[in-house]
């Protein structure tokens, strides 16, 4: 093939021992808050990159580069009597809800079962399989954690890239691809939309909201995923006290597949000749280009969220 492909190959398996967590301690020290040693995790994968020089003439060359990685992350081991609440602590402070065994951005969620079509009321699934028309930690005040169940993680299974670059002439057409599949993402702003009890001084107020709250159900026999507005898994009430277990980032109503591909830019350029610059070589140009861009041209995704790359702990 006369050198026309080359192929790279890496490959990591990394052990992290006694990493920084935050954890709870007694207030009479004075904090609630101390960070610890208190986990080991596991990281390993691959990555594979590939460039093929296609084409390469006087007038024609044409160049692809395609690169897949896989990384695989799982928490090894916490170090604290009940695993549990420290997953609670890590979860209250920004992070995801860690357990042993399962990936770090592993979503660990009370299941969400759609709205109950004789009463309007939300529905939730405890670990027995049972149906419950309150949510899992009214009904659950002990051990509400123990209902979790694991939904899915935000570390996409593989992802990678596609570019070619392809010059007739003078002409220069370059575009590359981005992709990421298997992974999914919290859509936090579609749930912040979704929200009736937003919580005012007099428990009355309410923000802008999605259009498709107009779907709620109204009546028995409605078949829609929108409750009642004032239901069981919710309340407003005065001095900006409220709470809706139905949208809450530990809930699975809005967990949705993030995979995608997309064709992040595109250029087409046109690289003046030499001899059209000899009136500016003296102050220094010795080449010059004229193109036109596009970035971020188009997607393919299920995501209903605007973008799936805007993440932040596999939410947006």
């Amino acid at each position: 093939l006369k050198s026309r492909i080359t192929v790279t190959v890496d490959y990591y398996n990394r052990q992290t021992k006694d990493a920084i967590l935050s954890s709870a301690v007694p207030s009479f020290l004075g904090f609630t808050l101390q960070q610890q040693n208190l986990a080991d995790l596991n990281n390993r994968g691959w990555e594979i990159a590939i460039t093929s020089a296609n084409i390469n003439n006087k007038d024609f060359q044409w160049t692809t580069s395609f690169n897949i990685s896989r990384n695989k992350n799982v928490v090894k081991k916490l170090h604290k009597v009940d695993p549990t609440s420290l997953a609670a602590t890590i979860e209250l402070l920004g992070g995801n809800y860690w357990l042993p065994g399962y990936s770090a951005s592993e979503f660990f969620m009370y299941q969400w079962a759609g709205v109950e079509v004789a009463t309007g009321q939300p529905q939730w699934i405890d670990n027995t399989g049972k149906v419950l028309t309150q949510p899992i930690p009214i009904v659950y005040p002990a051990e509400p954690d123990m209902h979790r169940k694991a939904m899915g993680d935000a570390m996409p299974s593989f992802f990678g890239g596609f570019g070619n670059n392809i010059v007739y002439k003078n002409f220069e057409l370059d575009f590359f691809f981005s992709f990421a599949m298997g992974h999914k993402m919290f859509n936090g702003s579609k749930a912040a939309l979704y929200s009736y009890t937003s919580g005012s001084f007099f428990g009355d107020d309410v923000s802008n909201l999605s259009r498709d709250i107009l779907n709620y159900w109204k009546q028995a026999g409605d078949k829609t995923n929108i409750p009642q507005l004032v239901n069981n898994s919710n309340a407003a009430q005065l001095y900006f006290s409220k709470y809706d277990y139905t949208v809450g980032r530990n809930i699975s109503r809005f967990l949705e597949d993030a995979s995608f591909a997309k064709l992040r830019n595109i250029t087409l350029a046109y690289n003046i000749k030499k001899r059209r610059l000899q009136s500016v070589r003296q102050v220094g140009v010795n080449s010059a280009k004229v193109f036109v861009q596009a970035e971020n041209v188009f997607i393919i995704t299920n995501y209903s969220g605007i973008d799936p790359e805007v993440s932040a702990y596999g939410s947006a």
